[in-house]
């Protein structure tokens, strides 16, 4: 079976190879394709554009008798290679439907798809820049954006969470905790989600859909910093709770797949898990970020890109012993975001002394030295450091050590 991967990197090229499935990148032209060393690329000048997509794959795709599927694993990709999918008749009895991929992105799509007073819920609101919507609550109809929070300051008192509609990564996400600061929100360029804050620690649920059956995979813990105390900068995995824990987020992330109805394919789910129970945070038909899909190899036995490309080569659901996302691998894997503001060395020694270190997988530098600074975005990270292990927090610790 032939995958055409848009945005391919090396991991998942050798993740479809070792299913039996001949892996194809798809890629920007000029970008740096080095770990893409010997394998077949196609260059397109734009990835995520299911038109130019086709039009680069039509020749090539005419010419095999094989099974053909174009994938997708960010946001946008996963929508463009829907439409590919779509466009050639290939695996469509496999494939999401659009409107459950939509239904994710759109934070409050997806919270009204659950509905007003849902368990995973708490209040919520759409916001703009000048105005506001109230959809899911006709009986508030508050005409700013101070207005929107000051009013769910008022039955919400631990606070707001203003966050984009449809961003990741942190972008641009605020927290209000008081009416002062409530009059000082601004928001420009597009619609924000409005809701209420919740406290608790946060993870992700990482599973696989075929055909509507859910297969919850891992939990992955996360943690939270930066300059807004809301950036993932670190991941653990498998999480360290307790199978309750664990079986509630499963059931909760199933919950949410079932409400947008989506029945093929990879899906990241967040929550906070409260005093009463999960949150939503956000949901995706995609894989995790930041090496989480990776992470997979050590926590149960075989990565995210492994799983799915076995899953479309075999026709069947997942196929890992003994529910491993219940009875994960002794090893834990953890991927750590480094602020290297007061590092005094090179990037490369900063790499080579990190690497180094016993249980190290990858020291990867993300802003050069020059262009780092507040972290208040996923985007603004300056370096990653992803470790595996029987122990990974006693890894990180001996990086800690070794960075001084």
């Amino acid at each position: 079976m032939i995958f055409y991967i848009l945005e391919a990197r090396k991991a998942i090229m050798e993740a479809a190879q070792s299913q039996g499935g001949e892996g194809i990148a798809v890629v920007a032209p000029g970008a740096d394709h080095h770990d893409l060393a010997g394998y077949p690329i196609i260059e397109v000048a734009d990835a995520k554009n299911p038109l130019l997509v086709a039009q680069a794959l039509a020749g090539v795709a005419e010419s095999s008798p094989q099974r053909q599927m174009c994938i997708g694993l960010g946001d946008d990709t996963a929508q463009c290679a829907l439409m590919v999918n779509t466009f050639f008749g290939w695996e469509v009895e496999h494939l999401p439907n659009f409107t459950s991929l939509e239904s994710m992105r759109d934070k409050h799509r997806l919270r009204c798809t659950l509905g007003p007073g849902h368990r995973l819920n708490g209040q919520f609101w759409t916001v703009s820049a000048d105005a506001a919507a109230a959809t899911c609550t006709p009986d508030a109809t508050p005409t700013s954006t101070s207005a929107v929070v000051v009013q769910l300051l008022e039955s919400c008192p631990n606070g707001v969470v203003l966050k984009p509609n449809r961003g990741s990564g942190s972008r641009d996400v605020l927290t209000v905790r008081d009416k002062a600061q409530a009059h000082s929100v601004e928001l420009t360029g597009e619609s924000f989600l409005a809701e209420e804050l919740f406290f608790g620690p946060e993870f992700s649920v990482e599973g696989l859909s075929w055909d509507g059956q859910y297969f919850p995979l891992v939990v992955t813990q996360k943690t939270t910093g930066g300059a807004t105390g809301l950036v993932e900068t670190g991941q653990l995995q498998p999480a360290r709770i307790g199978k309750q824990e664990t079986m509630a987020l499963f059931a909760a992330a199933e919950e949410v797949l079932a409400a947008v109805g989506y029945r093929f394919g990879l899906s990241h789910i967040e929550f906070i898990l409260s005093a009463t129970g999960p949150k939503l945070i956000e949901a995706h038909g995609r894989v995790g970020g930041d090496r989480i899909a990776d992470m997979m190899r050590w926590s149960i036995g075989a990565t995210a890109f492994e799983i799915l490309f076995q899953t479309y080569v075999t026709g069947q659901g997942p196929q890992l012993a003994d529910a491993p996302a219940c009875h994960p691998s002794p090893q834990e894997a953890a991927i750590r975001f480094v602020d290297m503001t007061g590092w005094k060395g090179t990037d490369e020694q900063w790499r080579q002394r990190v690497a180094a270190c016993p249980g190290v997988q990858e020291a990867v530098v993300l802003k050069p030295a020059g262009q780092r600074g507040l972290i208040g975005k996923s985007a603004d990270r300056h370096a990653h450091v992803l470790v595996a292990g029987d122990d990974a927090s006693a890894i990180l610790r001996a990086v800690e050590e070794a960075l001084g």
